[in-house]
């Protein structure tokens, strides 16, 4: 985060970058990216048939950790969506299906 000959906080605009285009270039990113990390979103009609869990109420099913239920989002094995820019949520029937996919491989 260092600019050149001077920290990213300083107000020289000639040697360093300012805050103001930090935050600027995070939301430009945040627009077109989404920050979804790859992984596509379930179908539209699947969303609004089905309740939207967040992050501590799937831990709370799975009765696993925050760590593990992230890392199952960023494997792609538990599908979930991104509401506004910060806000995750795992889709109720995206988590019935990931156990009925546990059952059928421990049998």
């Amino acid at each position: 985060m260092l600019g050149f000959r001077g920290h990213f906080s300083t107000r020289s605009r000639r040697y360093s970058t300012t805050l103001g285009d930090i935050r600027a270039e995070r939301q430009e990113h945040a627009r077109h990216d989404k920050i979804t990390t790859g992984r596509s979103y379930p179908a539209l009609e699947v969303l609004m048939t089905s309740e939207l869990l967040t992050v501590p109420e799937g831990m709370a099913a799975l009765k696993v950790s925050r760590w593990t239920v992230y890392c199952l989002i960023r494997s792609g094995e538990l599908p979930s969506v991104v509401v506004n820019v910060r806000c995750r949520r795992i889709p109720a029937l995206a988590l019935d299906a990931y156990v009925t996919q546990l059952c059928e491989g421990a049998a």
